[in-house]
This record gives structure tokens, sequence and C-alpha cells, in this order.
């Protein structure tokens, strides 16, 4: 940064330029905001009214814009922001013919400048449709609805984008993703329902700080949400998932190496807490890890999941080389350090490490245990390619105060076989004396808006996880936080 010579020659206060000086620079402020904001009388609001608006007007509360395509037109793109921008949605139906095909290269701040598309009219009164969104930084969705059939939000390349109080209404027949986000960082979700998917209700890949808090994920196929393709600093707190089909949330799964992003080129997941969250009703898994690393599961409430076969998981991930033009990023990734593979077919396993579960609440009733087991964990991974070794899926996994209510007293704990092998930290004797599994009936109320509230007889263990660990993170890889984020 440079800095400026205390001997600089200023005018004194009775040179002419002295007063014209600052007038000169209202004038050319005022010039700028009519470029950039043409014909309208705040450069901090725009105004749109499907009903009785016309893209001829200034924008303003009086004479309304008619279409969120020549409101976004307005900002300016591909240039930093230094004034937020409010484009205020009065009430109705917003057609997909007056919506940008894509909100493109706006580049506000959440700190200082942000792009707020609000429902003027109160929560989900403006319904939108579809939204495909690429490069824009600090994009806020406030109030909205947001209903389509196809994928409901897609954003690429983003920062700093948030949505809150919103409603993101999917199919379970033909929306493949409700929120899809891939290569972004600092995504927040708050305080917003999140339904009907035929994949998932979320998904993020590669995205580099997300914080989802007070939302409800439901009515999807396959996950509720999972994070995974190297994402890192992820938080979950206080959310409902229910009714969705292979499980609640999942910190990491399978990704194409070619999504990944510097420097998070090892694990799917890396740093994640999940606390005091409600997972209901869900066929598979309340939630689990596949190929994470640092991640903590804490005072969580599951009730009636693991139908298929089990209440958590921790099994490893996996890493290809997916077909298509995007395939010539993974060598060159594989030369930077990444685990994965050039080759495309069936892939690597990625393996877990410094996973903690800790005074969580699982119960079914008693006529609906999960099917074959209370946990399904991986031991030794058979295909781990240039992964370093041990490479496994159970290293450094704890359970630590948690009950379990779910089926009868011999139900078979499911691990300890080539998983959890005697000594190790998840070994069944800790597992066992360190857990209280089928030694008391656990009540379920409801606690209001969706979650559930547990009422566990002599109440749950006093059990502390330990701290994160990132003394053995792969090369290149940062630091997170020094103890878990509530």
């Amino acid at each position: 940064m440079a800095i400026r010579s205390t001997t600089e020659a200023r005018p004194s206060r009775s040179h002419p330029l002295a007063t014209i000086a600052p007038l000169v620079r209202l004038i050319v402020s005022l010039v700028l905001s009519l470029a950039l904001f043409p014909g309208t009388a705040s450069a901090r609001e725009l105004w749109v009214d499907p009903a009785r608006g016309s893209d001829r007007a200034p924008g303003t509360s009086a004479a309304p814009l008619r279409t969120v395509n020549e409101a976004w037109r307005r900002i300016p793109g591909r240039r930093e922001l230094t004034t937020g921008v409010t484009v205020q949605l009065r009430a109705g139906r917003y057609p997909l013919s007056a919506f940008p095909q894509y909100f493109e290269s706006r580049w506000g701040s959440l700190r200082r400048a942000q792009i707020r598309l609000r429902s003027a009219d109160g929560p989900g009164r403006a319904i939108l449709p579809r939204m495909n969104v690429f490069d824009v930084r600090g994009l806020v969705l406030d109030g909205v609805t947001l209903r389509s059939s196809g994928d409901v939000f897609h954003c690429e390349r983003c920062a700093g984008v948030a949505i809150v109080r919103s409603r993101l209404i999917g199919s379970r027949a033909s929306t493949h993703e409700n929120i899809k986000a891939n290569q972004s960082r600092d995504l927040r979700v708050r305080d917003s329902l999140i339904s009907g998917a035929e994949q998932n209700a979320l998904d993020f890949v590669a995205v580099r700080g997300a914080r989802l808090t007070g939302n409800t994920f439901e009515r999807a196929q396959d996950w509720c949400a999972y994070t995974k393709g190297g994402s890192s600093n992820v938080i979950l707190t206080d959310n409902v998932f229910r009714g969705c089909g292979t499980g609640g949330y999942l910190a990491g799964q399978g990704s194409g190496l070619q999504y990944m992003v510097w420097p998070f080129l090892h694990y799917e997941a890396a740093g994640v807490t999940v606390r005091r969250n409600t997972f209901r009703d869900i066929h598979g898994a309340a939630f689990g890890v596949n190929g994470a690393y640092n991640a903590l599961f804490a005072d969580n409430v599951a009730y009636r999941t693991g139908r298929n076969s089990h209440l958590f998981e921790a099994r490893e991930g996996n890493r290809t080389c997916d077909p298509g033009e995007d395939a010539v990023r993974c060598e060159p990734l594989l030369r930077a350090g990444a685990w994965g593979t050039a080759e495309q077919g069936d892939g690597i396993g990625i393996p877990n490490r410094h996973v903690y579960v800790a005074r969580n609440v699982f119960a079914n009733p008693a006529d609906r245990p999960s099917q074959w087991q209370h946990l399904e964990v991986a031991g030794r991974i058979e295909n781990p390619g240039n992964v370093p070794p041990p490479a496994r899926g159970d290293t450094d996994l704890r359970f630590l105060g948690n009950v379990i209510d779910n089926g009868p007293r011999n139900h078979p704990l499911g691990i300890g076989e080539d998983d959890c092998p005697p000594g190790s930290t998840c070994a069944p004797s800790r597992v066992r004396s360190g857990n209280r599994i089928n030694s008391v009936r656990v009540g379920v109320r409801e606690a209001g808006g969706g979650r559930l509230r547990a009422v566990v007889p002599g109440g749950v263990l006093a059990a502390a996880a330990p701290p994160p660990r990132w003394s053995d993170r792969p090369a290149g890889e940062p630091a997170r936080w020094a103890s878990w984020p509530r």
C-alpha cells in the first residue's frame, strides 16, 4: 500500500479550488450514480412489481420495474460494488421469461455491499422460478419463495451468498438437487425451508466455508444433504432433516477429482461440526461420514431412522476422474499432491480420520428398529490408490456418551470384524462401556418447528469430545479451529 507523503502540497483554505473541488466531486459522484443505476431515485434500492411495473420506469416504490431481468441489468457487472443494492420484490409470481437465464458476475460483499433480493410484502409473498448463479458475490435471498420442477438454486464460483427466511420448493420426482453449489466459498442458509428433490435437498461440492442454521431439509430421495468434494469449514446447527431416503446428513461422499479446488484435494470433507440438529423419519442413517477429516457430531436427536440398515455410518469416500472435457484437470491436480486418479473407472477409496460422535440420542419405536444393526463402519480400505497408509475408515473414530434406544437388547452393534479392532478407539468394548445402548427407553417430544426433544431417564452422559487434530493434515491444507464451533 502506498503511503502518502506528509509534505504533499495541498490548496490553502482561501484558494478558490478549495471550494470548487468538493462541488466537482459531488457532480462526478451523481453522474456515476445515474450511469450505474439509470432512472432510479436511489442507488440503494430497485423495486419490481410483476403485475403493475414497467421496465421503462425508474424502479422506485411508486414507479417499479416489471421484471427481475431488468433490475439485475441495472446492477453494474464485473466491478466491485461499494454500495449495496436491495431489489424489493412485490408480492406475485415472477415468470421464468422475465428472469435472467444466469445471474452472473455481480461483485458485492456480505459485509459491505450486499445484493439483496427481498420479498417486500412479507416472507414467501414473492414467488420466483429457479435461479442459476455464476461468479456472484454478496448475494442475499431474503424471504423469497423459489419454486421449480427442475433444480431450484444452483451457484457456481460464488462467494458470500446467503439464503435467509426463504422457501425453496422442488419436486421429489424431477428436481435433481434443490440447492447445488460448487467451487464456492462462504455460503449461508438460515431459517429456510429446502423441500423436495429426486436426489439431494442440498449438495455442496468444493465449498470452503458453509454455515447451515435453523433450516428444514426434507423430501429428498437420496441424502437430505451432503457436503463433499473437498468441502471444508462446514457448520450445521439447529436444523431439521426429515423425510429423506438414503440418509439425513453426510460429511463427504464421492467426487470427481476435476471438480476439487486447491488446497483441499484430499479428504471429501475437512472440518465439519454438526450440533443440536433433529433427524427424523429417514429411511437410512441419520448422519455419517464418507471420507471425512475432523468431524464432530454432538447433541443431535435422531428418531425413526435407519429402517433400511443402520443409524450412523463411517464408510470410505470415493474419488474418480469423471468423463468429460474437465477430465484434463485430473492429472495436474495429481501432480499437485491430490488423492485420486486420472483413470476413468471405479476410482479409489478415501479414508476417515478424527471423527467424534458425542452425546447424541438415537431412538426408534419398539416396533421399528433399524433393520440390521446400530452402526456401519469401514475398516481397511481395499483400493486406497495414492492415499498414504494406513488408509482406514475408522482411524480415531470415537463414540462418547451417546444414548441408543433401538430394538432388542441383543440388536447387533455392527462393528468389530474387519473394522474397530481390539485396542482401537472404536473397539466394541469401548463403545459398549462409553455409551448407553438399549438400556433405557427414551421418550421423544415435539419441540416446535419440526424439532424433537429427547427425554432420557437419568440424562445423557457428560462426555467431552477431543478437540480437532490438525497435526496430521495433508501437506498444503490449513488448520481450522482450535476448538469445535458451537
